[in-house]
């Protein structure tokens, strides 16, 4: 069964949600935590992007870049939408300070005592506030909360 490609407004930023899986079955977590602004869907499936302006990997030029095929999959939503429907168990702390309580892939930056501030969780990413005080996207991998408990 194919994938239902996604329709695009041109122009506006969109975040991915979960990993494209190619043929192969390899996971390619690229794009679910940090934005793209679709300018084209090409014919042949694939889609022309950039990052946005002001964004840290648009810091001193805009560059087009064409996604393959896996990505034009209906697995993106709205930057502007990342946070706002928050059901989640994790979403119940939001504004109050959280930690991992083991690392994700090695990533052991949110196990310090001190925590940091989580600002939403949804099923697809976690918006934290880190220590130097920017909001900060994780994908999918850190939405589960078995991962995270509350700073007393």
């Amino acid at each position: 069964m194919a994938k239902k490609s996604k329709e695009f407004q041109l122009g506006r930023t969109y975040i991915r949600t979960a990993p494209a899986v190619y043929s192969n079955g390899h996971k390619d977590y690229s794009y679910t935590y940090t934005g793209l602004v679709i300018d084209r869907v090409n014919e042949d499936g694939t889609i022309t992007v950039r990052y946005p302006k002001g964004s840290p990997e648009n810091q001193y030029e805009v560059v087009a870049r064409v996604l393959e095929k896996a990505f034009n999959d209906g697995q993106w939503i709205l930057l502007s939408s990342v946070g706002r429907s928050s059901r989640t168990t994790l979403h119940k702390w939001a504004g109050k300070r959280v930690r991992m309580t083991h690392p994700i892939e090695g990533n052991r930056e949110y196990m310090k005592r001190e925590g940091v501030q989580l600002i939403a969780a949804t099923r697809y990413h976690v918006v934290i506030k880190n220590q130097d005080g920017k909001r900060v996207i994780k994908n999918c991998k850190y939405t589960n909360p078995e991962v995270w408990e509350l700073v007393e």
